[in-house]
């Protein structure tokens, strides 16, 4: 819905060509927020794919959608996408602000991943406000916005209450019956009286666990097969309940221990939430955890680290904080046995003849006796020869994988012996250099007296404006040198990085406050403001051969560049966003050096503190050398 305003706003709201081509951008970032929510819902909620594209528009969304179409089709199409939007992108973010900042909130849940964390982003907040204040008044209708504002603030509410009141339960585990197993530590879920473990004084730290009364205890078994750990799983729009079939009693988390909910069979429902685990690649697993409804908080846990001091083979199971560790995930067999390949057939004169029938033959029951017997001496011979066998074959292999493994070590040890003399080697020979040069600088330099010390800045002569020497150099490969003089010479560092086509333009940021830094650049023989109030300006230096511009475009993100960024910050810093890199875009046939940010739309940048320009296309500096003939 929000992609299909977004196209009657351009198309109808607008006759510049550049604005137009602005909405081919909105019209990507829209679908590809899209796809990301289906992503969370198949793999972090365990919604299926078929049933995202089987769920029918409700009448709430119908509704509001056709009020905003026809909004959009008034005076000014684009604002109204503003205004009948704004209480979507608000509200979301005011109720997922809270939450963010609420200490009761729950935050080591799924939910607080896929909705909170999404929703607390002010980019769009300030983005919209800063859009409508800036235009509303100058179209003169306010009386008219105000209006369609509060409808659609009434339409969001009706939205909104369809989340509160859900037509059905998600079908992520089918109704049905099925044993509940712990991921790791083959435990199987089950109801059991647990007088006869808790009265030991083995298992005190086990019995602590366990409810006042131990009749109709949660705990985790070795599986056998039996009623009482067989679960019957329903879903219904308060969650899951989860009834024993041999005891018709329902899991419930009612007492409290010292580290979360002790769990009981009841005869009353009690609720559940049942999510897949996210795995590594983005897919659905198999492995789900269970979260109580009453404190989403909890979730269902096994103790299975109690089990080898169990003699009775019985762990504890309770509910208490999400780590999303192995005794946390469970998976639901329902018992059905997958049909096993059809064996091919063997040709007639190959295939075992039936045993004779005891009854037919007149053989007697001692001489079967015997006969077995003899077959099971010999299945023991049999047996104890394999695993003479085996034995030595293992021994053989083992003192085997042991010489490999020592040759191995051996060959790896001369291999780093060899690089890291190798490095070194290469390192005292860089540091020679530099050493050398650095000399040899410091005694070409003119001699300073302390009268010409005592030259001001302003004077205008570049050799007697020196307020430090020379800049210090570093072994850094590229990092950032704070500037020693107001007037900036290339020649006081040993490398500099230049960009564009103009050789003699350099990369500078420089401090605005204590946790503020502005990268721009700075010419051959310019000012570099170092006396303007509290700024430092700090130039960055390094070998340029080993660097390369990456291409942008849209929304940034660090890790699809698929190179090491350059920080538009370093540690010797007073202190800066950790999520600032080096940007460069063009505008108007020149180019401009700023700095982009972790989620940022695009790049900006602002000329003598009034004029703003902006691109969507930009490149970002990378460490990933360029390929060398």
């Amino acid at each position: 819905m929000c992609i299909g305003l977004k196209m009657i706003s351009a198309a109808a709201g607008t006759h510049d060509f550049d604005a137009m081509k602005g909405f081919e951008f909105r019209h990507k970032s829209s679908i590809e927020y899209v796809t990301s929510l289906e992503e969370t819902c198949t793999t972090m909620l365990g919604i299926t794919k078929s049933m995202i594209d089987e769920t029918k528009r409700g009448s709430a969304i119908k509704t509001s959608e056709n009020y905003y179409m026809t909004t959009l089709r008034s005076n000014n199409p684009v604002l109204g996408y503003y205004v009948v939007l704004l209480p979507c992108i608000l509200t979301y973010w005011v109720i997922a602000n809270r939450l963010m900042n609420d200490p009761k909130t729950a935050k080591n849940v799924v939910y607080h991943s896929a909705w909170t964390e999404v929703n607390d982003d002010t980019s769009s907040v300030y983005k919209y406000i800063k859009f409508i204040n800036e235009n509303i008044a100058a179209e003169g209708h306010f009386d008219a916005w105000s209006s369609i504002f509060k409808i659609a603030c009434k339409l969001e509410v009706d939205m909104f209450k369809t989340g509160l009141n859900p037509p059905a339960a998600f079908k992520i585990i089918d109704d049905g019956i099925y044993s509940i197993n712990v991921a790791s530590g083959g435990f199987v879920l089950a109801i059991r009286d647990v007088a006869d473990v808790a009265q030991q004084r083995s298992n005190k730290s086990l019995a602590g666990n366990f409810p006042t009364g131990t009749k109709n205890c949660v705990v985790g078994i070795k599986g056998t097969g039996a009623s009482k750990e067989k679960w019957h799983i329903s879903s219904t729009p308060s969650g899951y309940t989860i009834q024993n079939i041999g005891t018709e009693l329902y899991i419930a988390s009612k007492e409290k221990n010292n580290t979360g909910r002790i769990l009981q069979g009841t005869a009353e429902p009690y609720y559940w939430w049942i999510n897949p685990v996210k795995t590594k690649l983005g897919e659905r697993s198999s492995r789900y955890q269970i979260y109580d409804t009453a404190n989403l908080r909890f979730t269902l846990h096994a103790e299975i680290e109690m089990a080898a001091s169990n003699d009775l083979n019985y762990i504890s199971v309770v509910a208490c904080d999400n780590t999303q560790s192995s005794s946390q995930m469970w998976t639901f067999d329902d018992g059905v046995e997958r049909p096993a390949e059809t064996p091919q057939t063997l040709p007639i004169d190959s295939q075992i003849a039936p045993a004779p029938d005891p009854a037919n033959t007149g053989i007697s029951a001692e001489h079967l006796a015997g006969e077995l017997n003899k077959l099971s001496v010999h299945h023991d011979c049999e047996m104890h020869e394999l695993r003479a066998h085996f034995g030595a074959e293992m021994t053989s292999l083992a003192k085997k994988h042991e010489t490999e493994m020592a040759a191995l070590r051996d060959e790896m040890a001369n291999t780093v012996s060899r690089a890291i003399k190798a490095m070194k080697d290469e390192t005292k020979a860089e540091i020679a250099q530099l050493i050398e040069y650095h000399e040899r600088r410091v005694a070409d330099a003119p001699d300073v007296g302390p009268e010409q010390q005592q030259t001001t800045p302003d004077s205008g002569d570049d050799e007697q404006d020196t307020k430090h020497g020379f800049s210090k150099l570093s072994s850094r490969p590229c990092h950032w040198e704070r500037v020693t003089r107001n007037i900036f010479r290339a020649a006081d560092y040993l490398h500099h990085i230049r960009y564009g086509v103009a050789p003699s333009r350099y990369i500078m940021r420089v401090q605005i406050g204590k946790s503020s830094w502005s990268v721009t650049d700075v010419g051959q023989g310019e000012s570099c403001e170092t006396d303007a109030g509290n700024r430092e300006a700090w130039i960055l230096v390094g070998h340029q051969p080993s660097l390369r511009w990456v291409s942008c475009h849209g929304r940034f993100k660090a890790d699809s560049t698929g190179a090491d960024l350059i920080p538009a910050w370093d540690s010797d810093s007073k202190g800066g966003p950790e999520t600032m890199y080096i940007a460069m875009f063009t505008h108007a046939g020149r180019d401009y050096i700023t700095h982009v940010k972790e989620g940022q739309n695009g790049v900006t940048k602002s000329i003598n503190g009034q004029k703003v320009l902006s691109s969507k296309d930009y490149e970002v500096l990378s460490y990933k050398p360029t390929r060398r003939e």
